[in-house]
């Protein structure tokens, strides 16, 4: 690790996986601003967030708090780096697949795009595949999911947009 995070902001990137099949089931991993990777199992009780495109730290914190575990860290000096495509990513056209699964859940690739002034964070889906596929198809976004397919150790195979 090196240095102390500039980033202001408490979490930046989540891989979720979600899946209604056989009732709820939510899991995934998160990066918080100290480059810290965590993995969550928020399954069998469903998380409601008070809005769908404005998250607050509270929202997120109620998501990423079940059976969380501490899994690795990243050196922050890359964290920064791709901290600073977030906003780019976030003005990408999303756009969805043709081809749809059943039955598979969705595995979702998303950046958290922080606003001090209001204290809300706005999810950008950069990647999604599963049950809906889909994509962001900025540059930026393309840099972010590639990255974390490799982070969080989990490129998407079937199902993909």
């Amino acid at each position: 690790m090196s240095g102390k995070p500039s980033i202001k902001q408490e979490y930046l990137f989540e891989y979720s996986h979600i899946n209604f099949a056989w009732g709820f089931q939510m899991s995934g991993m998160y990066i918080d601003k100290q480059g810290n990777i965590y993995s969550y199992n928020h399954s069998h009780s469903p998380w409601k967030p008070s809005k769908e495109r404005s998250l607050t730290e509270i929202d997120l914190q109620n998501k990423f708090s079940h059976k969380n575990e501490l899994v690795t860290s990243i050196d922050t000096s890359v964290l920064e780096r791709m901290h600073k495509l977030i906003s780019p990513a976030g003005d990408g056209e999303t756009v969805k697949s043709q081809k749809k699964c059943f039955d598979a859940g969705s595995s979702i690739y998303t950046a958290y795009l922080f606003d001090s002034k209001t204290g809300q964070y706005k999810p950008v889906l950069l990647y999604q595949s599963g049950d809906r596929p889909q994509k962001n198809v900025s540059d930026e976004a393309r840099v972010l999911y590639e990255w974390l397919f490799e982070v969080f150790g989990n490129k998407p195979k079937n199902c993909i947009p």
